[in-house]
């Protein structure tokens, strides 16, 4: 069979490695022009995807591992009829012998820790204080939530895919970019209003307390120069607070954060009546007692994927039918962020509450690493979803909307 090979990175040496002799590769594909017209392994060319045209082949082979854009490049061209192979999708099983000669595993786990130790080495000077980042002040996530049982306040939060959005760059598979949504969010980053919270990952140095498994993906995530990038985003006028606070359990060593912090959220909606905006798939807090103190709950479900496309009718929705006193609790990913600002500013107390839910869940159940919930689509996990008919019938009784 004759193929390509997409992606001329670092991947490419290894992956063809694990090319069956059945096989022949004729050139390697790159958008990057600087890599263009050279030979790498073998003598094979890299040229540029819209050479495909003038090619006979039976299959493209993709080496990259973040290929969710070349997804989209091989789609545009009009390469769908073509048979794609992506190398990390033979991670579980060798049911292709013929492409690949032997499982890839091995593969996937000699580049992740490559990129590991290559991390560590770069975030090392910014953990032992040689190198210094100037940040603002980034408050701990019991004394938002104090604030916020006091004030009434409301709460927006930020983490990667937010900031790889306003820097123009796709992340998270439930949201795609968009510069609409990019504009909002590096706005509402720098508002200084009490009413407010602003909430940031504390992703920039001193990852004493966090798992080293979580330290390394936060690590990786800041190699390079996203540090910086991140950084320059901030405003030396914001109070910020830590956006982990939706996160109390996993990433960290102990339990003994999650042991305070899940009680004051359960504070903060004692005898109160809550409205929480979710995704399709989310339930949140249905299946455990997060909510069981809640005067009563209802819920708005909204899209799984892209739900900023829905933003005007969700926001339109929930402000002529919800009453103000009412807490709104968001989950819906980069969309919650603004949503939760804009609604703060009609009176109402919003929060950001992201995958608190899920945290809670794997909290009681003392995993110790991230686990699919029985009736729940959890993000980290997987992106498929499979109906529990006790949950089922507690969410159909709550559900006042769908807006998808």
């Amino acid at each position: 069979m004759k193929a390509v090979i997409w992606g001329a990175g670092d991947c490419l040496e290894i992956v063809l490695k694990y090319i069956g002799v059945d096989v022949m590769i004729q050139y390697v594909v790159d958008s990057d022009k600087t890599k263009q017209g050279k030979s790498v392994s073998e003598g094979i060319k890299v040229i540029s995807p819209d050479k495909l045209c003038k090619l006979e082949f039976d299959l493209i082979i993709v080496s990259v591992q973040d290929d969710k854009a070349i997804e989209l490049d091989i789609e545009r061209l009009g390469y769908g009829s073509k048979t794609v192979y992506f190398w990390r999708d033979y991670a579980n099983e060798n049911n292709n012998g013929e492409i690949f000669k032997n499982r890839i595993r091995e593969l996937q786990n000699e580049i992740q820790k490559n990129r590991i130790y290559q991390a560590r080495l770069d975030s090392a000077p910014y953990e032992w204080g040689i190198k210094k980042i100037k940040v603002p002040e980034i408050k701990s996530a019991e004394l938002l939530l104090k604030k916020m049982l006091l004030d009434g306040s409301s709460l927006c939060r930020y983490g990667d895919a937010d900031f790889e959005i306003i820097l123009g760059r796709d992340r998270a598979w439930y949201q795609k970019k968009n510069a609409n949504l990019a504009k909002y969010l590096k706005e509402i980053l720098r508002i200084n209003d009490p009413g407010i919270n602003i909430a940031i990952a504390q992703d920039f140095s001193g990852f004493e307390c966090y798992k080293e498994k979580a330290a390394d993906g936060i690590r990786l995530y800041m190699a390079g120069n996203v540090r910086h990038e991140v950084a320059s985003l901030l405003s030396d006028e914001v109070t910020y607070y830590d956006a982990y606070v939706s996160r109390p359990y996993y990433i960290y060593k102990d339990s003994k954060n999650a042991d305070v912090i899940f009680p004051l959220f359960k504070k903060l909606w004692n005898n109160r009546d809550v409205c929480i905006i979710e995704g399709l798939f989310g339930r949140f807090g249905i299946g455990n007692d997060l909510l069981s103190n809640a005067g009563g709950v209802s819920r708005i479900a909204c899209p799984a994927r892209n739900a900023w496309d829905k933003y005007e009718l969700i926001k339109s929705y929930i402000i002529n039918n919800i009453q103000k006193d009412k807490l709104l609790l968001i989950s819906l990913g980069s969309t919650a962020t603004v949503l939760a600002y804009e609604l703060a500013l009609e009176g109402y107390q919003a929060v950001d509450i992201g995958q608190l839910d899920n945290e809670y869940d794997w909290y009681l159940a003392k995993v110790t690493d991230r686990i699919a919930i029985k009736g729940k689509m959890v993000a980290e996990v997987s992106q498929k979803w499979e109906e529990e008919p006790t949950i089922e019938k507690v969410y159909n009784q709550q559900l006042i909307a769908k807006i998808i």
